[in-house]
């Protein structure tokens, strides 16, 4: 419920970016970087994170499924 399993997803998403677009694959690296499913998943764990009045968790969750696309 932290979030920490999304600082690792977000490494492993703008590696295989950086991989699509070394291969030519301009699309395929565009997905990887909005990584949506695994911005949506973010937001589905939000109200749970707030039931709990965690902030931490709700501010990194946030901050994860609204962060910028890199």
């Amino acid at each position: 419920m932290t979030g920490n399993r999304f600082s690792e997803a977000r490494e492993f998403f703008v590696a295989a970016a950086r991989h699509m677009d070394e291969h030519g694959w301009p699309r395929a690296g565009r997905a990887a970087r909005w990584h949506l499913s695994s911005r949506i998943h973010a937001l589905t764990m939000l109200p749970a994170a707030a039931r709990q009045r965690s902030g931490g968790s709700v501010r990194v969750l946030t901050r994860y499924a609204f962060g910028r696309a890199r």
